[in-house]
């Protein structure tokens, strides 16, 4: 089956003050979207009017937060800042948008990830194999969290990082285990505008059933960091198929929701 993967992330957003709107074009009917935005300081963010986009459940206009929330923290015992991370699935070919608003007093760092691929069903467990964890530091070095053994091969494990100054990023090294998998850099931005800020995601192709040891990346100094890691996303199959496969850590997926989003799709 095809492994999930990334197809596409917005030109990454420095939101100075005021709400500014975070567009990504060309994205396809029913593909996963991942919103991910970097605060500084302890401050709040809020993703407001949201387009062409609905949440897992399939409500329009709406994003889904994962079983912890959407907020993680960067930094420790330091908190340097905050990391937002909302899924949802496109609604139609075209262009996805939402308005990123910042704190008054602080600045947000935002981009958009499209992916394809991805299992559909209205739960979180129907798309994504764990929990997220977060770890967070003040040190020169982020760490990524290990993926459990996943209940099939061509899983996608994806890893969100935020850094509270516009360091340079790097793929994790030392990541390994049963399954094969490393992780690549697939996306960074890095900016010096504002109060500064890094934001980035990485993958690994998981394509054997198995594990997945987090690694790490130095950078060149130390900062407030978080990284919300230790999941995969599941492979998408056929609605008929997926009926069969066993998979009793997780939900049923709703089969009604599945065909309305296979035909969005096209898959």
């Amino acid at each position: 089956m095809p492994i999930p993967e990334r197809v596409q992330s917005a030109t990454g957003l420095a939101v100075l003050g005021a709400a500014e709107t975070l567009s990504l074009t060309g994205c396809t009917a029913g593909n996963l979207v991942i919103v991910q935005s970097v605060t500084d300081n302890n401050s709040f963010c809020n993703h407001n009017t949201i387009v062409n986009m609905e949440n897992l459940a399939g409500t329009d206009n709406a994003l889904t937060n994962d079983p912890s929330g959407s907020r993680y923290q960067i930094g420790s015992p330091t908190v340097g800042g905050q990391q937002y991370v909302q899924y949802g699935r496109v609604i139609a070919n075209g262009t996805v948008s939402v308005d990123i608003a910042p704190n008054a007093t602080e600045d947000v760092f935002a981009t958009i990830h499209e992916f394809r691929n991805v299992a559909l069903g209205t739960l979180w467990t129907n798309i994504a194999t764990a929990t997220p964890i977060q770890s967070q530091a003040d040190t020169a070095t982020i760490a990524a969290s290990n993926v459990a053994s996943t209940p099939m091969s061509d899983c996608l494990a994806i890893a969100f990082v935020g850094v509270n100054i516009n360091n340079a990023l790097g793929p994790f090294t030392g990541s390994g285990g049963t399954s094969g998998a490393t992780y690549a850099e697939d996306f960074e931005f890095s900016s010096g505008l504002g109060t500064a800020a890094a934001v980035q995601l990485q993958t690994a192709a998981m394509t054997t059933q198995g594990t997945l040891t987090g690694g790490s990346y130095v950078m060149g100094s130390a900062a407030s960091w978080g990284c919300i890691s230790g999941f995969a996303l599941i492979p998408y199959l056929d609605p008929q198929i997926q009926s069969r496969v066993p998979m009793p850590m997780f939900a049923v997926p709703d089969q009604d929701r599945i065909m309305r989003m296979s035909s969005r799709s096209g898959v």
